[in-house]
């Protein structure tokens, strides 16, 4: 039996764009612009301006972490995590280990540390709770009646009760050491403020970007404190407003979006999106539209520009019910499905792309506003970014996960999580977050896929052993996350895509041994116009002939139709690998006897992804 971290694992940087062809592309700068010289474009190049050393002008690839919360957050405190924004970041990087629930009376868990340090990591704790943590933990003023209260007796308790009581209470806004109409509250400003010195010691440009970032935690729109219609809000630089706009004083998305706008000028170096995640527990509110005048529709087009596709409470992307399946016609949806909620339509990335083209086929003017790129995360409560790998993980909430027989009994419809791709010539925080802003980024449910995909005119586009070089010189591509009309067409108004996509590098657990694992399949999934008006997907299309050890092919879509929006994305399926619970059975047999059988729930394979962010069709007429 394989121990858990009994193997090590390479580090893992930025990739070279094409790893298996003629090496990296050698331009180190942006094409001349109008009235840019070529002198100063040498000048560029030569990194006069700041360019990192492996600066490419058609993008690299790097991955990252997009919701982390630590010790700041207080359901995470309450969970026994002791780890904060700094000790989160440095393990990012590698740099240190963190004991899980370590503030738990039940014992601390495992001593856990990242083995494949990342590129980016933002961190999202619950802009709501940070008074709390402030007022109780972080400086604490004995003879303050605030430190003194109830409250922060029971947020001080290291006792698993008193412990589960705080986080009953904060789902309930029942801990606000803070007037919540009060227009300022100074113990959440010090916390924001401190996590951004974090972020700020922790940023090493073109090595480690670190993003400051919070999570907008609104518990009310639905009515219902299981409904998950959250936002993590990201910034582009150090930038930022005052305080961050929370769920309590701003609290509906559009809210949050005029607060942003009205706060966080791009003119004065702040700019902002906010990604809502975990949307398979939204009961249906998070992927609507929200506020359908065109100023309102402008702001959700302006700052939700990707979603979270997949975290450790269930994948987002789709729904498949094996009893009724006249309702879906794509049974690879029923991977990592949580049991806790219920599934409705709009619970679901594709069903809210399928929407979006819809709305703006009835409203014409006033654009799409569930123009979603795919972005995956963990939702890590351990301060622990990226953990991600099947067979080594220790769980994300603390006390609640701390031994391989609370995991099965207590989450055993959890997963690791995911991670997000961003295509950017280099790793400056600015670029990440551009990358993020123009949808030119991926979602995984946890390994290293890399993907790519172009809406080309050219069939002979993966030809180029430099991908995308000539299609992007020749203005013959568009990148994902973004439209095209007519006139982007190939000849006889044929629709394109040129997918390139490799393995993980790094071998994973598989019922033959560790090994390094090849795709099983990779699919085209289409929404449309149809004749009468109305949006629908079909079925995946298969990509034929893809080399399951990675590969770069044209697809055709043979039923496409120039005068009917639709929209495209692309889904890369693994060879199946084993699932965390499995290992977790050989450690605690007796955990789950059933559900550990060979085969059965837990015992089982999963089968690793990857999402593409879309590109969206746009008839000219």
């Amino acid at each position: 039996m394989r121990q858990r971290g009994s193997y090590s694992m390479l580090a893992w940087g930025a990739v070279c764009l094409v790893p298996l062809v003629a090496g990296c592309v050698t331009e180190t700068a942006e094409p001349a612009e109008a009235g840019e010289t070529e002198a100063e474009v040498e000048s560029a190049a030569a990194g006069v301006v700041g360019n990192c050393g492996d600066y490419n002008t058609y993008g690299n690839v790097y991955f990252g972490e997009m919701h982390v919360h630590t010790s700041y957050s207080l359901d995470a405190y309450s969970f026994g995590t002791r780890a904060d924004p700094a000790d989160a970041l440095a393990f990012a990087k590698g740099a240190t280990s963190i004991t899980i629930a370590d503030g738990s009376d039940g014992g601390p868990g495992a001593t856990i540390s990242q083995p494949r340090p990342l590129d980016f990591s933002v961190i999202t704790d619950h802009s709501e709770w940070l008074s709390v943590v402030e007022t109780c933990v972080n400086d604490p003023q004995p003879g303050d009646p605030d430190y003194e209260s109830d409250y922060c007796t029971l947020v001080q308790s290291e006792n698993e009760t008193a412990e589960w009581g705080v986080f009953i209470s904060l789902v309930n806004h029942g801990l606000w050491p803070c007037d919540p109409t009060a227009a300022s509250c100074q113990p959440q400003i010090d916390a924001y403020q401190r996590t951004l010195g974090f972020v700020h010691d922790a940023n090493e440009e073109c090595e480690f970007s670190a993003l400051m970032g919070y999570e907008w935690t609104d518990f009310e729109t639905t009515g219902s404190g299981n409904a998950t219609n959250h936002r993590n809000v990201i910034f582009k630089t150090e930038t930022v407003p005052p305080q961050p706009y929370d769920a309590v004083r701003y609290p509906t998305p559009p809210d949050l979006w005029a607060a942003l706008d009205a706060g966080c000028d791009p003119a004065e170096g702040c700019d902002a999106v906010a990604i809502p995640h975990n949307t398979n527990q939204s009961e249906g509110v998070s992927l609507q539209v929200w506020d359908p005048t065109p100023a309102g529709v402008a702001l959700q087009r302006r700052y939700q520009v990707a979603a979270e596709v997949f975290q450790h409470k269930g994948n987002s992307e789709c729904f498949y019910d094996p009893n009724n399946p006249s309702a879906s016609n794509d049974p690879k949806c029923e991977m990592e499905h949580t049991d806790d909620s219920p599934i409705v339509a709009g619970n679901f990335v594709r069903d809210a792309l399928r929407s979006g083209i819809e709305y703006a086929h009835d409203n014409p003017g006033q654009g799409n506003p569930l123009m979603l790129g795919m972005v995956g995360a963990t939702d890590t409560h351990n301060a622990s970014p990226g953990y991600v790998d099947e067979a080594i993980f220790e769980g994300h909430t603390g006390r609640l996960e701390v031994s391989a027989a609370k995991r099965l009994e207590d989450a055993g419809d959890f997963n690791p999580g995911g991670i997000t791709g961003v295509w950017a010539p280099q790793n400056k925080r600015e670029d990440i977050f551009s990358a993020i802003q123009r949808r030119e980024v991926f979602a995984t449910s946890g390994p290293r896929i890399r993907l790519r995909m172009f809406q080309t005119s050219s069939l002979t586009a993966c030809q180029d052993p430099l991908f995308p070089k000539q299609i992007v010189d020749n203005g013959t591509g568009v990148p994902m996350g973004e439209t095209f009309g007519t006139g982007n067409l190939g000849g006889n108004n044929a629709m394109r895509l040129a997918i390139w996509a490799y393995p993980d590098a790094y071998p994973q657990e598989t019922q033959n041994g560790s090994q390094v694992v090849g795709f099983e399949r990779v699919e085209v999934v289409k929404s449309y116009i149809d004749a009468s008006g109305n949006a629908v997907t079909d079925a995946p299309k298969k990509v034929l002939l893809f080399n399951a050890g990675g590969d770069c092919r044209v697809w055709t879509d043979t039923s496409f139709n120039p005068n009917r929006r639709a929209v495209y994305y692309v889904r890369v399926l693994q060879e199946p690998t084993w699932r965390w619970s499995h290992h977790d059975c050989l450690l605690a047999p007796g955990a789950t006897p059933m559900k550990c059988l060979p085969g059965n729930e837990y015992n089982r394979t999963v089968q690793e992804r990857a999402w593409s962010s879309p590109v969206w069709y746009v008839p000219s007429n």
